[in-house]
């Protein structure tokens, strides 16, 4: 039997918590609208491994060419402002239509 790592018994919340979200998700829920609701609801713990886990890879994506657009708008508040802060803490100047919306 394997032994957990310091990584995933840090991870052990979240992934608990997350599954409380997709549990009381509606059918038609995204995986955006998950993350986005435990950005709002999650504990600090959480939002940053979305942040860290996801959005900061979105991010990275679109430095390398993804076109962010198409998923911006499906991003709920939180996410987008998590992005933005983001793209401020490292300097990064958001273009128009990121700060627009």
């Amino acid at each position: 039997m394997s032994q957990s790592t310091p990584s995933q018994k840090a991870l052990t919340p979240f992934k608990h918590h997350a599954r409380r979200v997709v549990c009381h998700q509606r059918p038609g829920t995204t995986h955006l609208d998950v993350l986005e609701r435990v950005q709002a609801t999650g504990s600090q713990e959480d939002r940053t491994a979305v942040v860290t886990g996801f959005l900061e890879a979105l991010l990275m994506a679109a430095d390398r060419g993804f076109d962010l657009r198409t998923v911006w708008g499906d991003l709920g508040a939180e996410s987008r402002a998590a992005c933005l802060a983001l793209n401020e803490f490292w300097g990064v100047e958001s273009p128009g239509w990121m700060r627009a919306s």
